[in-house]
């Protein structure tokens, strides 16, 4: 099966996207698994998006009730550390929005 082939530039610069949340929703992809069988995973990607800035306490990514990514100050790490973290776990790309 061929790969498909998106016109449109992605970036994982996630200290420039925790800034980009602050302010405005942004257009994010993530990469998770999902168990077929006993013995296979497929990797999904799905399209999601920041929410808007509720509170400084919290960073929220998902689509259609299902969140992805909720960064928050705990453990002694800051919101930022959570984010990034999280970012990487999911393998998160998103669309630089012009500016």
């Amino acid at each position: 099966m061929k790969k498909l082939d998106f016109n449109y530039k992605t970036s994982k610069d996630y200290n420039k996207l925790f800034d980009l949340v602050q302010t405005q929703r942004v257009i994010c992809i993530v990469t998770y698994t999902d168990k077929i069988s006993d013995t296979k995973e497929i990797a999904i990607k799905d399209i999601c998006a920041s929410s808007a800035l509720i509170s400084e306490s919290s960073i929220n990514i998902g689509a259609r009730g299902t969140g992805f990514i909720t960064a928050m100050e705990f453990d002694g790490k800051t919101i930022k550390e959570d984010f990034i973290r999280q970012c990487e776990h999911y393998n998160l790309e998103y669309i630089e929005p012009n500016l």
